[in-house]
């Protein structure tokens, strides 16, 4: 029978039982009411997640993100997208090429200023954001190869719908 004094408490993937009655932490076997309470430990375990730390920036990183720059465009406060009308002070640096190529788009300076809104569109409009990934593709193959290029992102944006 389950102790009508017993709350189980979850913090950080870690069960914790509190008694209300004497108004402490006990086990969650409590022993000390007149009703034994019996949990399964191994199904408690299954029933919790295991949380994995969040991987703090590395100072490389951070200062790599201060120091992006474009290839494409020389001014990063204005936002890129022509007829724009978005005031000058919510532009944001965004890499064109995200998830694992992140990296890799701001060590080649694959970056575009957006504005707030712009940068929404970017996110949500995949016609937009595949206009931006040709047009730094082009300019990428340029400076540098396409073998680099198809090495670094492993795809051809142009033959991709």
């Amino acid at each position: 029978m389950k102790c009508k004094n017993l709350k189980i408490e979850s913090k950080k993937g870690t069960k914790k039982g509190y008694c209300k009655l004497h108004d402490k932490e006990v086990s969650l076997f409590c022993n000390e009411c007149p009703f034994e309470v019996k949990y399964d430990i191994e199904k408690i375990k299954r029933k919790t997640k295991q949380y994995k730390p969040i991987k703090k920036r590395s100072n490389k990183l951070a200062k790599a993100e201060k120091e992006r720059f474009s290839i494409i465009y020389q001014d990063l406060t204005k936002c890129c997208v022509e007829n724009c009308l978005t005031p000058y002070f919510g532009v944001q640096k965004n890499e064109v090429f995200e998830g694992s190529y992140r990296q890799a788009s701001i060590e080649y300076g694959l970056v575009c200023p957006f504005c707030v809104n712009c940068h929404k569109r970017f996110h949500k409009d995949r016609e937009f954001a595949l206009y931006y990934k040709r047009l730094f593709q082009d300019r990428f193959i340029e400076l540098y190869s396409r073998d680099l290029f198809m090495s670094i992102f492993k795809m051809d944006y142009h033959y991709r719908n």
